[in-house]
C-alpha cells in the first residue's frame, strides 16, 4: 500500500521532497518625492484655494472671477509633467458643476457651460487675462471681508 504524502499529485502518492516552490511578496520601496520642499504641492493648493474663493464670489460677480480662475488653472495645468497634470482638470469640471448651483443671475445650465468653456480655453493656453479682464478677485475679497464684518458688529 503506498503511503499518502503532502499530496501534489492527483493520487495523493508525492512525498512532499521539497518539490514546492512559494513566492513571496517583496516589500515595495516608499515612493520618493520629486520636489523635497513641495513648491510644486504649494503651488497647486495655492491655485485650488483660489478656485475656491471665486467660487464664494460667483453670485456677486456673475462667475467671471470663477471662469478667469479655471482658465488660468487650466492653463497652468499644461506645464506639469506629473500626474498633477489631470488633477487640475479634473477639479475644474467639478468646480463648473458647482458654478451651476452658486451663480444664481444665470440658469445653471449657462453657467456650468461658461466655466467649462474656460476651462477648455485654458487648455487651449487662450490668453485668460484678456478674455476675462472684467474679474478684479482682489476687490470682491474686500467687499467680502467688509461684508463679513458689519455682519459681526450687528451680531455683537
Amino acid at each position: 500500500m503506498p503511503s499518502t504524502g503532502t499530496g501534489g499529485d492527483s493520487m495523493g502518492t508525492a512525498t512532499g521532497a521539497g518539490q514546492d516552490t512559494f513566492k513571496f511578496r517583496l516589500r515595495r520601496d516608499i515612493p520618493t518625492i520629486t520636489n523635497p520642499n513641495n513648491q510644486a504641492l504649494n503651488e497647486l493648493a495655492r491655485r485650488v484655494l483660489t478656485s475656491i474663493e471665486a467660487a464664494m464670489v460667483a453670485n456677486n460677480d456673475g462667475g467671471v472671477c470663477l471662469r478667469k480662475s479655471l482658465c488660468e488653472n487650466n492653463k497652468y495645468s499644461r506645464s506639469l509633467q506629473s500626474k498633477d497634470k489631470l488633477f487640475i482638470p479634473m477639479w475644474s469640471l467639478g468646480m463648473s458643476w458647482l458654478a451651476g448651483r452658486l451663480v444664481k443671475n444665470a440658469a445653471p445650465a449657462t453657467s456650468m457651460l461658461d466655466t467649462l468653456k474656460a476651462s477648455i480655453l485654458g487648455l487651449g493656453r487662450a490668453n485668460c487675462e484678456v478674455i476675462y479682464q472684467d474679474c478684479d478677485l482682489r476687490m470682491q475679497r474686500n467687499r467680502r471681508r467688509r461684508r463679513r464684518r458689519r455682519r459681526k458688529r450687528h451680531v455683537d
